[in-house]
């Protein structure tokens, strides 16, 4: 395994233990990151959308284990996280740190609403005030995952 691939799965274990461990103790006005999710929209965007959607699909698994329902709901809303940062990846420049603040927050506001439209967890007006809430607070926390997943590998090529 190439160094980049030991940090990828570094990032993402530390994620899941940080996740379980201490994310509900992160609250900001009520809301909880949801670092899996962030993980994986890190991911595709710092690795390609293959990455990204392989990273997604294990994490939303393993939270749907962990949640003991919706395992679709996490899975597909993960996979099309990782999937959306790879595509931003190839389609725009993220090398730029406002321009990955954007997408991490863009792609997780999307996710969230996939998961709600799916999972019918809670309410549309109570998920989309957790889902901007979250958008926020991951743009917020993102600088954190970059800066641990290292530089980005070469851009995947333009179709």
């Amino acid at each position: 395994m190439s160094r980049q691939s030991w940090r990828l799965a570094a990032v993402v274990g530390l994620a899941v233990v940080l996740d379980w461990a201490a994310a509900r103790h992160l609250r900001v006005w009520g809301v909880a990151p949801d670092l899996l999710l962030l993980a994986t929209a890190a991911a595709g965007l710092a690795r390609g959308r293959g990455t990204g959607m392989g990273v997604g699909f294990a994490l939303g698994l393993l939270q749907g284990v962990a949640a003991g329902r919706w395992l679709g709901a996490y899975a597909c809303a993960q996979v099309l996280a990782g999937y959306g940062g790879g595509e931003l990846r190839r389609l725009v420049f993220v090398d730029n740190p406002y321009v990955r603040l954007g997408a991490v927050a863009a792609l997780t506001a999307v996710a969230q609403v996939v998961f709600l439209a799916l999972s019918g967890a809670a309410g549309w007006g109570e998920g989309a005030g957790m889902a901007a809430g979250r958008a926020l607070y991951h743009a917020a926390l993102s600088p954190l995952a970059f800066a641990a997943l290292g530089p980005a590998e070469g851009k995947e090529a333009k179709p």
